[in-house]
């Protein structure tokens, strides 16, 4: 149970109220999220952090004194549309605009953001209020920042003039230990996330330092005019893992995905998976009350048998990205060692085939200090081979995270363990009974 409608629950209805209580691991300590997952409610702000903080030690350390900061700041950064996002993904579905994924209109930090009204056209007006550009605030001192990507389709990198920063660790996974200091950080695409301890640059005397967040458009075909254009910067992994990793995965998935753009579909974009693409009704029992075979036919849930002690296992999964566009996908109820991400060449596909005796076009994969996370950009006709233990049973999903392609059908789920045909509670069979979720 983890909050998807149509796969592992009905949807929460208007007004209504549903209740997770759910186990922490002594392990899992970071910056997490919660957000709406049916329709596309995400990118109306249905959103939040969630910050779970490590234990004590039994030296009586928490991570304060561990990295030497004296507050915690949260910042969530993301694309930001002015028209109501139900309106936004018709556009994207309207045959006529040719699959061209809807570009935003501003960005929001912490929910405030700025926009030139001069730039908007007489097609999508804006009302319109004279304010000042709302500041980042900082404590004296060094600080943990966290930062997010709450946006629907554009990663960003971000500068701080007159700060030191260092990256300690990413999408709430293993700490990271030899992040360099730097002035800015790479490409975070949404969903992803990144702690790093800022602190004045004593070498430098600015007087008015500034943020400078840089949005990453190159997957956008046609992108807003009304933006301020930006200077692209290329994703960077950091980090290692705690632990060693092994060398030989007991199972491995190879997957494809992309965009198409179909007459037998109404001329409309459709997001598949190795050719499949998600499309389930809200208004039907979730998934993970259905056995195995009374599922629809055009979803692809692969099965994996549980990770237990005495029995472990890894799964390696192979995503392939046959479009000429990054896709950030991000997986439901683990997270994974990325072992390799390389972005193809324009014009071409560089497909990787772990089966095949031929040498990866982005070279050896990384066995000895991937990096930990979640959520991973597929680079544009590239690909990312990924790590995850399948140590959580249930129904898990595993989803582009661009909210356009999501709602299009880019995404498909694992089945860890007996995953489905599990009793539902009472509170989540009184949800199905009312059949009017929104949520």
């Amino acid at each position: 149970m983890d909050g998807v409608v149509s796969l592992t629950q009905c949807a929460i209805p208007q007004f209504g109220s549903f209740t997770y209580r759910f186990k922490i691991g002594e392990d899992e300590a970071g910056t997490f999220w919660y957000h709406a997952h049916s329709d596309v409610h995400r990118a109306d702000g249905l959103f939040g952090a969630l910050v779970v903080h490590k234990p004590v030690n039994s030296e009586g350390s928490a991570e304060m004194q561990e990295y030497h900061y004296d507050a915690e700041q949260l910042l969530l950064v993301g694309d930001w549309f002015h028209r109501p996002a139900e309106s936004v993904l018709e556009s994207y579905l309207d045959y006529r605009h040719f699959k061209i994924e809807p570009a935003p209109d501003s960005i929001l930090v912490n929910g405030r953001g700025a926009f030139n009204c001069s730039r908007a056209v007489p097609s999508n007006p804006v009302e319109c209020t004279d304010t000042e550009r709302p500041a980042v605030s900082l404590p004296e001192g060094r600080t943990r920042l966290r930062i997010m990507n709450t946006g629907s389709i554009t990663g960003f990198s971000l500068a701080f003039g007159g700060f030191q920063i260092r990256v300690i660790q990413v999408d709430g996974g293993g700490l990271v230990s030899e992040a360099p200091s730097s002035k800015a950080v790479g490409v975070l695409y949404p969903g992803e996330r990144m702690d790093l301890i800022i602190e004045r640059a004593p070498e430098e005397n600015v007087q008015d330092p500034m943020l400078t967040i840089q949005l990453d458009m190159r997957d956008l075909a046609f992108p807003n005019l009304a933006l301020v254009s930006t200077q692209q910067f290329p994703v960077e992994a950091v980090g290692q893992i705690s632990e060693g990793v092994s060398q030989k995965p007991n199972d491995t998935l190879v997957l494809y995905t992309n965009i198409e753009y179909l007459t037998r579909y109404g001329n409309i974009p459709k997001g598949f998976v190795n050719r499949t693409s998600w499309t389930l009704s809200p208004s039907v029992a979730p998934l993970v009350a259905l056995g195995r075979f009374q599922r629809p036919s055009d979803v692809f849930i692969p099965a994996i048998a549980v990770s237990e002690p005495g029995k472990e296992k890894d799964v390696i999964v192979v995503l392939n990205n046959m479009d000429d566009k990054s896709h950030p996908f991000h997986l439901h109820g683990h997270s994974f060692d990325v072992l390799a991400s390389h972005e193809g060449k324009p014009g071409s596909y560089d497909a990787y085939n772990p089966f095949s005796d031929e040498e990866p076009a982005g070279g050896p994969l990384n066995l000895r200090n991937p990096v930990k996370k979640d959520t991973v950009v597929v680079p544009r006709s590239g690909y990312v081979v990924l790590r995850f233990s399948p140590d959580n049973e249930g129904l898990w999903l595993f989803h582009c995270h661009v909210l356009w392609h999501q709602a299009v059908g880019m995404a498909m789920a694992f089945e860890v363990g007996r995953g489905s045909d599990q009793p539902l509670s009472e509170n989540a069979r009184a949800l199905c009974a009312e059949g009017k979720g929104s949520t």
